[in-house]
């Protein structure tokens, strides 16, 4: 149960056997952190300050340096400010408690990949993993509110799985957005990115420092673990396959065949030729025939309130295949926040626009969610320049539904996302609309040939002499190509729920 998970409160608990247990007890602020075995925790202090990882860091731009070496130097910093300064550069997954003579604070990374939970109660703090972790000891109940139980139970959520806001099913148990951090002492959640207003570059300027992040990222992780990383026939794993150029024979490449996949898929079909081009294995991973054991569902359930079985055949698979000790590359937070669907053009969004947009616009749960954070963020964007929509796929979509899969796989092992980077996330996004669009990203292509430029002789799927792109494009010049879109995800949505 809750492995990789962590629970920090200021109650001293009876915790799991075997599990690890530090008592922070700092400026008169007496707190315990719990962590399963499996969960990497390095802490470093000097004079007033604290500051505990929990997690890993990697920094780009010293691949040799370990968590250790990295939070040497971060304790160094002055004040809170200077510590999200420090973590702009730096690759990984983690949650940071950072402790001074002003207050004592917690935050995570880009994308709030090391997710954090959080409930305030009655003098209690309590900060963990998920919101189950937090409920086996603060004991809240289900909320009852009719307009979470209606969305619970919509077949629009059950389909997706995105779920919305930072409230949880359980009374006062919420959600750490990214960009946001914990102030302990005063029970409150802060903003702390964007700290600066959005400064368009040309396409020349953030390639060579992206191909640089990416490549110090991934020589870094093959230094430190084993390393199995997915490809398909997508933009997101074709550019992490150029940053493992130099390496990929410390790389174990594998790609999932599911029930509804064969051989003739792109997915299947267009890594089976890179890795006979370029001279690389891959494993194609069979999950049809998977039956999962009944024990292992029961705990992977269990572990998270959010879970769901999507996953549940290649998590098992690679349970079975003894994998722990690994760490699984994948490409996400790739196509929503650095590749863009399309941008929007009203000069104002309502929170009706972004819920139509997954089909939750008749839940009121959701559209109340949505203007919550669009009344404390709408103004903010605009005036730093940034694209709405495309902070709501950070801060909410990616935040939430992405993070979700990083949960569910804790219970057989680590996860790396190369993009999740602020410098790298950043740069690109500070690049024109049109060289990061989803069907044709040529911020992508362009840091790919910086890599391994060889690697594009093997066509990407949905590239540029697809009939598919050629048909959005055309939809794009008409104005209609968000209105199709949407409508398409509608009818995607109704048929995946009814089986047709």
């Amino acid at each position: 149960m809750f492995r990789r998970q962590f629970l920090l409160t200021n109650r001293l608990i009876e915790a799991t056997v075997n599990w690890k247990h530090s008592n922070l007890d700092f400026t008169e602020r007496n707190l315990h952190l719990y962590s399963h075995p499996d969960l990497e925790i390095n802490h470093v202090r000097l004079q007033d300050r604290l500051i505990v990882l929990i997690g890993y860091l990697i920094d780009p731009f010293d691949p040799a340096l370990s968590n250790e070496d990295i939070l040497n130097r971060m304790i160094n910093v002055s004040d809170l400010n200077g510590l999200f300064k420090e973590t702009e550069n730096l690759s990984g997954r983690f949650a940071i408690l950072y402790c001074d003579s002003k207050g004592i604070y917690m935050f995570h990374d880009a994308t709030g990949f090391r997710e954090i939970y959080y409930c305030f109660h009655q003098g209690e703090i309590f900060c963990g993993s998920t919101p189950d972790i937090i409920n086996k000891y603060a004991h809240m109940e289900l909320d009852t509110e009719q307009s979470i139980k209606e969305f619970i139970n919509s077949r629009e959520y059950r389909y997706s799985g995105f779920w919305v806001g930072i409230r949880t099913p359980y009374r006062n148990i919420f959600h750490l957005m990214p960009n946001f951090y914990l102030d302990l002492d005063k029970r409150t959640f802060q903003r702390y990115w964007p700290d600066k207003g959005r400064s368009e570059i040309k396409l020349e300027e953030g390639v060579d420092l992206m191909a640089r992040i990416l490549k110090g990222t991934m020589l870094c992780a093959a230094k430190r673990y084993y390393l199995h990383q997915s490809l398909t026939a997508g933009y997101d794993t074709r550019l992490l396959l150029a940053a493992v150029k130099d390496m990929k024979d410390q790389v174990k490449f594998f790609v999932n065949r599911t029930c509804t996949t064969t051989n003739q898929v792109a997915d299947i079909k267009i890594p089976c030729k890179l890795a006979a081009k370029f001279k690389f294995d891959l494993e194609v991973v069979e999950t049809e025939n998977i039956n999962v054991d009944r024990d292992f569902w029961n705990i992977f359930i269990k572990n998270n309130v959010f879970a769901r079985e999507k996953h549940l055949k290649v998590f098992y698979r690679a349970y079975t295949k003894g994998y722990d000790h690994t760490h699984w590359v994948t490409g996400t937070f790739g196509s929503e926040i650095l590749r863009i669907a399309f941008p929007f053009k009203k000069k104002r969004i309502t929170c009706s626009d972004i819920a139509k947009r997954f089909c939750y616009n008749n839940y009121r749960y959701v559209v109340n969610s949505i203007e919550d954070w669009l009344k404390s963020t709408n103004e903010f964007y605009s005036e730093t320049g940034y694209n709405l929509m495309n902070m709501f796929y950070w801060e909410q979509y990616t935040g939430t539904l992405h993070n979700l899969s990083g949960s569910e796989g804790d219970i057989v092992r680590e996860e790396i996302r190369p993009f999740n980077c602020r410098k790298l996330i950043t740069t690109y996004i500070s690049l024109p609309d049109k060289y990061r669009y989803r069907d044709y990203p040529k911020g992508y292509l362009m840091i790919i040939k910086a890599l391994w430029k060889e690697i594009l002789d093997v066509p990407i799927a949905a590239y540029v002499d697809s009939p598919s792109y050629w048909f959005k494009k055309a939809l794009r010049c008409l104005g209609m190509e968000l209105v199709v879109d949407n409508f398409y995800n509608y009818c995607k949505s109704r048929i995946a729920y009814h089986g047709k």
